[in-house]
């Protein structure tokens, strides 16, 4: 399986997009300090979430077919349309990228459904999170 692969790929999507950088702070798979405490010039941020893949083999290819949630987070006042705005940057990165990853044919990665945006228990933390779908075929 190619999921740390995929989601390098991903991850140098985000963080080579000039759009989603005029927004942010940074990208991260692992956000390095979480909660209440977390200082607010950290923010607003990206994190890519959680995955799932299932096999999605062919007579002629083997290939799996996968879900990934992409958050946005932001706490500097922008509100819900500053977190609008970053989850628009996003979907312009990702949906239809053209990913490159060794070992695969065809990476497809396609926005799935309306992104969901609601302020974290902290009730100054605003959140969204994106839902794609990744096709691939291996080589």
């Amino acid at each position: 399986m190619l999921s740390n692969e995929i989601q390098a790929a991903i991850y140098t999507a985000l963080k080579a997009s000039s759009e989603l950088s005029a927004l942010i702070v940074d990208v991260y798979d692992n956000v390095p300090l979480q909660g209440e405490s977390q200082d607010d010039t950290k923010f607003p941020f990206v994190k890519i979430g959680d995955d799932s893949y299932v096999g999605d083999d062919t007579n002629c290819t083997t290939g799996f077919d996968g879900s990934l949630q992409i958050r946005a987070y932001t706490r500097s006042g922008g509100g819900s349309k500053q977190l609008k705005s970053i989850q628009k940057a996003i979907y312009n990165t990702l949906h239809r990228a053209n990913l490159t990853v060794a070992d695969a044919l065809f990476i497809g990665l396609t926005w799935t459904d309306n992104p969901a945006t609601f302020t974290e228990p902290d009730g100054k933390t605003q959140a969204g999170i994106m839902n794609f779908r990744i096709l691939v075929d291996n080589v």
